[in-house]
């Protein structure tokens, strides 16, 4: 970033104005790595965020679109990281593939910056469950689009 923060401080200026969809999507960040270049965050999926949830023995499946949120989210706040204050990252694409079906419980999104450039980006991240188990991946292109 421009101006000099740790990334302590930088952790908590994201997670004080994150978008709304966050709370939707019940998580929050908990981390960056700067080595990798990597965002960690965490959810809870909840009953409300499952089809099929009428006798499943395991509450539910979460569905798609979900799962693919905590991804972009992870993939997207750590282009924040190498980005100015204010910018904006909007995914282009993203690909997602579905590894394991996810459930109600505790999960972790990790998203990194692999290359990035003066308006595009491109990301990737992987989602994996409490037992460390990996559910899904993705990678996405992202436009980078500098504050006004």
């Amino acid at each position: 970033m421009a101006e000099t923060h740790s990334v302590a401080e930088i952790v908590a200026m994201i997670q004080a104005r994150h978008p709304p969809a966050w709370d939707l999507l019940n998580g929050r960040l908990i981390g960056y790595d700067e080595t990798l270049r990597r965002a960690t965050m965490e959810w809870l999926a909840e009953t409300r965020h499952c089809h099929s949830v009428p006798g499943h023995p395991r509450g539910g499946i979460v569905q798609g679109g979900i799962v693919t949120g905590w991804l972009d989210a992870a993939m997207a706040t750590a282009c924040h990281f190498l980005s100015d204050p204010g910018t904006s990252v909007a995914s282009l694409e993203i690909k997602v593939a579905f590894l394991l079906a996810a459930h109600p419980g505790t999960y972790r999104s990790y998203g990194k910056v692999v290359r990035i450039g003066r308006t595009i980006a491109f990301l990737e991240a992987e989602l994996r469950d409490a037992d460390d188990r990996l559910i899904a991946t993705a990678s996405s292109t992202a436009a980078v689009r500098a504050a006004k």
